[in-house]
């Protein structure tokens, strides 16, 4: 193989892996930011 699709490879897996984690990051960011609490429909039609 040679040594630049190596290079390439890598840089690719390398973003994928980073894409990976901003999106990890922002699911876990929104999922501690989003409160939900049950209530009456009265209340909730208010």
């Amino acid at each position: 193989m040679k040594t630049w699709l190596k290079i390439l490879l890598v840089i690719v897996a390398l973003g994928m892996l980073g894409m990976c984690g901003i999106a990890g990051a922002g699911i876990y960011f929104v999922s501690q930011h989003v409160n939900t609490e049950r209530v009456s429909s009265g209340s909730a039609l208010k």
